[in-house]
Parts: structure tokens; sequence; C-alpha cells
């Protein structure tokens, strides 16, 4: 399979299952000897939407622990799949260690939760702190920058997508439907 950015061979070329295949026996990647293996970020996609995980805030303290980093990283399930399949069918050597695998972006935290009542109630409370309005750099609510240029990138996977010529298909957009949910 080409790599989309300079429509050359990458290392590692993608093969169709065998009659061993995952099931019936090792792949060809096991027989090589591999050892390097994904390490996912953020699982989303299905009933595994952003916008419910609310709910593991159940205090404020537990969202005031989350203000000074609010950096998310996501990758589809669909994505996901993807990447293990096409480590687990590379037939070329591969490093040892794991990739750690996302979708190549960064999402706000905070973004995806504000809009849960419970969260602003916290918000407001967490607000009177002195410490959290220097940190949030405003005293209310509704003047929190919200969004992608308001956290840091941590994690880079573009070397992982690069080494196997594929890419992440499904982004996560806050309030949208899934986009590889076939029945919405």
């Amino acid at each position: 399979m080409p790599n989309a950015e300079t429509n050359s061979p990458t290392p590692c070329h993608l093969t169709p299952l065998s009659a061993g295949g995952w099931l019936g026996g090792p792949t060809a990647a096991e027989r090589k000897g591999v050892r390097g293996w994904p390490a996912l970020v953020g699982l989303w996609g299905g009933a595994r939407q952003p916008e419910s995980w609310a709910r593991f805030y159940t205090l404020p303290e537990h969202l005031h622990s989350r203000l000074s980093d609010r950096s998310l990283h996501l990758i589809h399930g669909a994505d996901s799949a993807r990447a293990i399949y096409a480590v687990a069918m590379c037939t070329a050597e591969l490093p040892a260690g794991r990739w750690l695998v996302s979708d190549e972006r960064v999402y706000d935290t905070l973004q995806n939760i504000i809009g849960d009542p419970r969260i602003r109630r916290f918000l407001v409370e967490l607000l009177q702190e002195a410490e959290v309005q220097e940190l949030l750099g405003v005293e209310c609510v509704d003047d929190i920058r919200l969004g992608a240029s308001e956290v840091t990138k941590r994690i880079d996977s573009s070397h992982f997508w690069r080494q196997f010529g594929i890419q992440p298909l499904y982004p996560f957009v806050c309030g949208q439907p899934d986009p590889a949910d076939r029945t919405a």
C-alpha cells in the first residue's frame, strides 16, 4: 500500500489474511517475530461518546484535578481495529516496543463535558477559588475558552500511521453523530 504523503511504498506492506489468519494460526507478523504493538489512547465510538464522560466527574474535586491538563487524545474503534490489523498483517521487521496510537488530534476534555448541567454547577463552584480563576483565566463559566487551541498535544502518533501507510478515518467532532455508525 503506498504512503499517501510520498506516494512510495512503505517499509511495511499489508498482506491479506492467509488461511492461517488471526484465528487459525500465527500471522505473518508473528512468524517474523514482531515485537511492536499499538497501545491505544481514549477509545470512542458507538456507545462510547466523550460527551457522556462527564459521569466520571462525580465531585467538584475530580473536575478540579482535570482543569490543569484538559488534553484529551482519542481514537475511534474502527481506526483502532485498522491499526491492530495493520500490525498483525505486517511482514516487515518492526521495532520492539509499543506505539501510542491516536487519531493525531488533541481535544479539550472540558469542551466535551461542559454541556452537562452538573459540570457547569461544579465549574461555578470551583470558580469561587482564586487558583481556578487564575488557571482558567476567567471568573465566569461562560467566559471559559474552549477547544483544541486551549490544550497541549501530548501524543504524536504520526510515525505509526506513516509506518503502515494508513491514516485514521474517524476524528471526533463534539456534538456530531458517530461517523462510522451506519444506523444513524
